[in-house]
């Protein structure tokens, strides 16, 4: 069963649990894939990801709750296409990284992780660097910077299958583009 939006997107699902905060598979002239953010709220939330309300009769929506650092590192690397808000590959890559971390973190624990998720967050990192302008310098504070850190120290014994790789370069390359962009 899928969850049509207004009919212009289906709701994006994670088993067979809707997600309201992702949505894809658009009709044709929309853009791919639309997820909502919010900045985490002043109240104390079990999850990470939090209502929405628009009007009554939207009820369904909710947004992936971000720290400030978050938050405000999305809002400095937002840039306007067509009307719609979007992120470049430089300002995805924190997420990426963030969401690698938070999952290899959980496995540790010995909470219920799919493994695939955890690979595809750290092969995202590295297939959207070559997305990046190598000349740039992003600025990164707070949360943000120990999780972009956290990621290079991780990676030192992390394999990563070279068809992730930039250009076919080595991780030590790769990790080396992330500093210059990040740190």
């Amino acid at each position: 069963m899928k969850i049509h939006y207004r009919r212009e997107y289906t709701c994006g699902w994670k088993g067979s649990e809707a997600h309201y905060y992702r949505f894809t598979s658009p009709k044709q002239g929309y853009p791919a894939q639309i997820e909502l953010f919010s900045k985490r709220s002043d109240f104390k939330l079990d999850s990470r990801i939090i209502p929405v309300h628009i009007d009554d009769d939207v009820s369904s929506l909710s947004a992936i709750a971000l720290d400030n650092d978050f938050y405000d590192f999305m809002k400095m690397g937002r840039r306007v296409v067509d009307g719609i808000s979007v992120l470049g590959a430089e300002y995805i890559i924190p997420f990426k990284m963030y969401a690698w971390l938070n999952n290899a973190e959980m496995r540790t624990r010995g909470e219920q992780v799919n493994t695939d998720d955890i690979k595809k967050h750290k092969n995202d990192v590295f297939r959207l660097l070559p997305l990046t302008n190598p000349g740039n310098k992003i600025e990164t504070k707070g949360n943000v910077r120990s999780t972009i850190l956290a990621f290079i120290d991780a990676m030192a014994d992390e394999p990563v299958a070279p068809e992730f790789l930039p250009g076919r370069r080595s991780k030590e390359d790769a990790i080396e583009l992330i500093k210059q962009l990040y740190v």
